[in-house]
């Protein structure tokens, strides 16, 4: 869908853009929480490395300390000292 017809549809069916594009949502507690919705799966998680696969690639969150508050078919709660979040995008 081209982003001018992707973009009207949004205003017309007021819905946010992470449903109709099929990309993350990524919600911040300033650097200590991480809640990311529509992922893939995790593909690694350690201490301070957690990697998760997203629609388009993936996203690695570095820092400290990393536990999972939960997860579920689509949502993910990491708690943590985070550090950085880094986007990959498939074919870049």
């Amino acid at each position: 869908m081209n982003r001018h017809w992707g973009g009207r549809v949004l205003q017309w069916l007021d819905l946010p853009p992470d449903v109709l594009l099929d990309i993350p949502r990524l919600e911040t507690v300033g650097h200590l929480e991480l809640r990311l919705t529509n992922h893939r799966g995790v593909m690694r998680y350690e201490p301070g490395l957690v990697v998760v696969r997203v629609p388009r690639g993936r996203i690695e969150v570095r820092g400290e300390n990393f536990r999972l508050g939960s997860i579920d078919h689509d949502a993910i709660w990491l708690i943590g000292l985070i550090r950085t979040i880094q986007f990959h995008v498939a074919g870049s």
